[in-house]
């Protein structure tokens, strides 16, 4: 019988090979672009550790903020089968009407939401900026 081998480790095996074992023989003007294939196997690798609980977890705080921005839409979700890309996009169109634009609980729970969310998506795109943030 054969088993499948981990994505992640053979990810990160490659990863390091190319850092290590490539890179370093390469022409100044191919490493960029080595550097940039080891950065994106990188995202990728934090994506697959955070795994389908993770981005269950993400789409759950998602739906939680849409349902209280959008509580009619909400309910009608549940009954006729929407997706949650239909929340969203009436939350893009809103935001471009001017909805969140004056002071108020709305704004700030979209504010929190946006800020968490990138937060979020820092931790899996550059996580060292996150670190320099944190020092200054």
């Amino acid at each position: 019988m054969q088993t499948e081998p981990a994505s992640l480790p053979l990810l990160l095996a490659a990863r390091t090979w190319l850092l290590d074992e490539l890179v370093p023989h390469l022409a100044p003007e191919k490493r960029y672009d080595a550097l940039l294939i080891a950065s994106a196997m990188a995202i990728v690798a934090r994506e697959l550790e955070a795994g389908s609980a993770g981005r269950e977890q993400e789409r759950q705080l998602e739906v939680e903020f849409l349902r209280c921005i959008y509580p009619d839409l909400a309910e009608e979700q549940g009954r006729r089968g929407e997706h949650l890309r239909v929340l969203s996009a009436r939350l893009a169109r809103d935001i471009r009407a001017g909805r969140f634009d004056h002071p108020g609980p709305e704004r700030e729970a979209l504010r929190q939401w946006l800020c968490d969310d990138t937060v979020d998506s820092l931790k899996k795109c550059n996580p060292r900026y996150l670190e320099l943030e944190e020092s200054i």
